[in-house]
């Protein structure tokens, strides 16, 4: 069975990867240019690493077992054995076939891993891509270098993550596109993913290739656009000190760049963006995170994948589930955390938030739902959530909404009263005698606790 297919046919994700199957609906979609090419089944990939590799180093036997074999220096040496393997010999003549009917030309080689690009989690930027691939010998060291990209550090633990929470499938599939000389590139997002907001597009764009925005060595210029009207309601200057380009001899060479004195996008290159994003989207049927680059002055899509959110939390047995009445407030935490929190401030700050909160409940007696929603973001702010607060704070003796916000601000005392029952005090009342000795011991060891956390910390700063 061939183990290559030409991209619009590359449906079947579990074969060729989200990737793959993304740009083969990108395809389909009318009046959207994608640059051509082909994939390569995940099969293939297995067959290279069972014929070099002995089964222990099976990327799926790694990432399910002990931490100690995804060290740097073992997965470096998987890699260089994989790296300096020959490819199976009719492999490599589908694949050189392949590469000249697109007409020799430079091309791009891209993982397309099996568990990359997904609803649920993007693995984005974790696999090499190898861009402006020239001649033969090129490529095939271009296809084993995307393959045995798998066996870096930070894709390995990620992919351990990966196989414990969601079951993820194991395998790398590739996408080979004839590559494009962009004069602008960049990414769009068809919904702002900081503040939530559908109505809102966000593009970032620079010049040359847009691996320079993606890999993170520009600021790129970053509009946010009104969806309905095509209005640019906000534009930030771009600063680029170097630009992407393709080489001649092959690959990329960075030139020098500076900071922006014209926009990167006109009003007509915004407009173009849109026509294209809201296309695929509405064939998605979801907002979607798209690359693109305009090349001799015409648009081309070069991916599109799903938005990756933060799912809601559960929430528990014995807690309001009406999410559209809970009384939220940042008036408190937002003395601490002004404006808006980017994701990884909000992956960090929240779970600190909880594990905090819980534990100052759980050291005064009250029983935490494993469930309760305690912390929450509006618009990228981050808000303590007064219900589920007032409802486990029910559990001490006489104490009410009023008592709670003058601990923590906001407003909403007569709505959280109508929402929150009166606690049982009985559970609370009997544990009071054991949480009292506990709260007096810790206070008693406070100073040599204090003392052991600054040598630990001086240890750990070192």
């Amino acid at each position: 069975m061939s183990s290559l297919v030409s991209l619009d046919s590359a449906r079947d994700a579990s074969r060729y990867g989200h990737k793959a199957a993304g740009l083969a609906a990108l395809l389909q979609v009318p009046d959207v240019r994608v640059p051509q090419g082909f994939a390569i089944d995940a099969a293939a990939f297995a067959q290279h690493v069972r014929s070099v590799l002995p089964a222990g180093q099976w990327p799926e036997r790694i990432a399910a077992g002990d931490a100690s074999a995804r060290r740097a220096d073992r997965l470096e040496a998987i890699r260089a054995r994989l790296d300096a393997a020959a490819l199976d010999p009719a492999f490599e003549a589908e694949l050189l076939a392949a590469w000249r009917a697109l007409g020799a030309s430079p091309v791009a080689v891209r993982s397309s891993a099996l568990h990359e690009d997904a609803a649920g989690g993007s693995a984005a930027g974790l696999q090499e891509t190898e861009l402006g691939v020239r001649g033969e010998d090129a490529l095939r060291r271009a296809v084993k270098r995307c393959w045995s990209s798998i066996y870096s550090e930070r894709a390995m633990t990620y992919l351990a993550r990966s196989l414990s929470s969601q079951g993820a499938r194991v395998g790398v599939a590739l996408v080979v596109q004839r590559m494009l000389d962009a004069d602008r590139a960049g990414v769009l997002f068809t919904s702002d993913p900081l503040r939530d907001d559908p109505g809102t597009a966000v593009i970032e764009a620079t010049r040359g290739l847009g691996c320079a925005v993606v890999d993170g060595v520009v600021v790129p210029e970053v509009l946010r656009v009104d969806r309905a009207s095509g209005g640019v309601l906000s534009r930030q200057e771009a600063l680029a000190p170097v630009i992407v380009r393709m080489s001649a001899e092959g690959g990329v060479v960075r030139e020098a760049g500076a900071r922006e004195v014209e926009p990167v996008l006109s009003d007509e290159d915004v407009r173009a963006l849109l026509a294209a994003a809201t296309s695929v989207e509405r064939a998605a049927g979801a907002p979607r995170d798209i690359e693109w680059c305009f090349a001799q002055g015409r648009l081309w899509l070069l991916q599109s994948r799903p938005i990756v959110r933060r799912q809601a939390e559960r929430v528990g047995r014995g807690l309001s589930g009406d999410r559209t009445q809970w009384v939220w407030s940042n008036v408190n935490v937002g003395e601490a955390l002004p404006g808006v929190a980017t994701p990884l401030t909000w992956s960090v700050a929240s779970k600190f938030s909880d594990h905090g909160f819980r534990s100052a409940f759980r050291s005064l007696g009250c029983e935490v739902p494993a469930g309760a929603e305690l912390v929450g973001s509006f618009d990228g702010r981050i808000y303590l959530n007064l219900t589920h607060f007032m409802q486990i704070a029910r559990q001490v003796p006489a104490f009410n909404a009023r008592m709670l916000l003058e601990f923590g601000g906001g407003g909403g005392a007569e709505e959280i009263e109508r929402q929150v029952a009166p606690g049982r005090w009985g559970p609370f009342l009997l544990r009071a005698p054991r949480v009292a000795v506990g709260l007096l011991a810790e206070n008693l060891s406070l100073d040599a606790r204090l003392r052991e956390f600054e040598r630990d910390f001086a240890d750990s700063r070192r």
